[in-house]
C-alpha cells in the first residue's frame, strides 16, 4: 500500500513552506532522506564553529550516498570540544574551508523536503548562521525529524543508538 507522506499534514502552513503544494502526492518510498550531523567548536552560532560535516542519503531504508568531511575553523578547539568530538586542532589544521563545505554539503542535500538528525534543530539553526555569514544565502527551511523519529517508528530504540552518523 503507498502512503502519501504529506497526507496527514497537507493542511501544515509549516510544511508548505518547506517543501511546497508541489509534493501533495510525493510518496514516501519516493523521497530521499538526508541525514546530518554536524560537530562544532562550540554551542554559541554566531561565534563557534563547524569542525566537522557529515550528511547522507537514505531511500527506502538504503544508503544511496554519503558526504563528510572536517572543516578548518579559525579558532582553536578547546580540549573539552576534543573530549567530546574527538576532534583536534592537527585534524583541522588543512581541511576544508567553511565556504566550500558548505557549498558541497547544500549541493548534496539539495531539494529534499526532509532532512533527519540526532539534534537536528541545532545543526540546521547552524547551518542557517554559516550560510549567511559565509555569503551563501540562507539554508532553505524544511522539516525536520530527529533521529528519535526513527526508532520511535520502527520500535528500535537500540537501533537508533547505534546508528553513528
Amino acid at each position: 500500500m503507498q502512503q502519501s507522506l504529506f497526507a496527514s499534514v497537507n493542511e501544515s502552513s509549516e510544511l508548505e513552506s518547506a517543501v511546497g503544494p508541489q509534493h501533495d502526492t510525493l510518496l514516501v518510498e519516493d523521497v530521499i532522506f538526508p541525514v546530518i550531523d554536524l560537530e562544532t567548536t562550540g554551542l554559541n552560532r554566531p561565534k563557534n564553529e563547524i569542525t566537522e560535516i557529515v550528511a547522507m542519503q537514505y531511500k527506502n531504508g538504503e544508503l544511496l550516498d554519503k558526504y563528510a568531511t572536517l572543516v578548518k575553523p579559525t579558532e582553536e578547539i578547546s580540549q573539552e570540544v576534543t573530549a567530546i568530538t574527538g576532534i583536534t586542532n592537527d585534524m583541522v589544521a588543512s581541511a576544508t574551508l567553511p565556504v566550500i563545505a558548505l557549498s558541497e554539503l547544500a549541493q548534496f542535500i539539495g531539494p529534499a523536503p526532509i532532512l533527519v538528525g540526532h539534534n537536528v534543530s541545532f545543526d540546521v539553526r547552524f547551518l542557517q548562521e554559516k550560510m549567511e555569514q559565509n555569503g551563501l544565502g540562507t539554508f532553505n527551511p524544511r522539516v525536520q525529524l530527529s533521529s528519535s523519529f526513527l526508532y520511535q517508528s520502527s520500535g528500535s530504540k537500540s537501533d537508533a543508538r547505534h546508528a553513528k552518523l
